[in-house]
Parts: C-alpha cells; sequence; structure tokens
C-alpha cells in the first residue's frame, strides 16, 4: 500500500515538473501584444515602436501567405524577434506576466 502510493505521488510530481517546464519553455510565446503591458515591462518608446513594427510586418506576411502552413514560422520568427527587443530584466518580467495568462 505505501509502494504504490509512493509510485503515485512520483508520477504526480514528475507530471507537474514537466507543466512547469513546458510553462517555462513557452514564455517567450507572444499570444498578447506586449505593448500593452509597456508600464509593466517599462518599455522605451523605440521598444514600442520596434514591436508595433514587428507585428505589422508579421500582419503583412500573413496576408499575403498562400500557404498557411508557414505560419508557424512567421510566428516563430515574430516571437524571437520581439524577445531580443526586450533587455534581460524584461525578459524577467515578461515570464511572470506571461505565467499569469
Amino acid at each position: 500500500m505505501k509502494r504504490s502510493f509512493l509510485v503515485l505521488a512520483a508520477l504526480c510530481l514528475l507530471v507537474l515538473a514537466s507543466q512547469s517546464a513546458n510553462a517555462q519553455a513557452d514564455t517567450s510565446i507572444f499570444p498578447y501584444d506586449p505593448v500593452f503591458w509597456a508600464p509593466s515591462l517599462k518599455l522605451s518608446q523605440e521598444q514600442m515602436r520596434r514591436i508595433r513594427d514587428i507585428n505589422s510586418e508579421f500582419y503583412t506576411q500573413l496576408k499575403s501567405v498562400p500557404d498557411r502552413t508557414l505560419l508557424p514560422e512567421y510566428l516563430q520568427a515574430r516571437n524571437n524577434q520581439i524577445w531580443n527587443t526586450f533587455y534581460p530584466r524584461q525578459k524577467r518580467r515578461w515570464e511572470k506576466i506571461a505565467s499569469h495568462y
């Protein structure tokens, strides 16, 4: 009985750890516009302009793409560009913000 309980508890911990790792790996994904959180992230005017340009370019690409199978590639490129716009402290703040949504 104790052994089955320990196995079940260990399995639960592994599942929780796996989900936590997945959640942290996804923090660079921007399903929302980070400019909305500009005050919390303390984005500069230049960073906000750059993020708006990145978004504009992304949506222009979406309109001109005949094959939607390229969407994940464009989305990943957009995410990387926005992530690289942040300073290290802003990346940590974004991770906290994204973990709540």
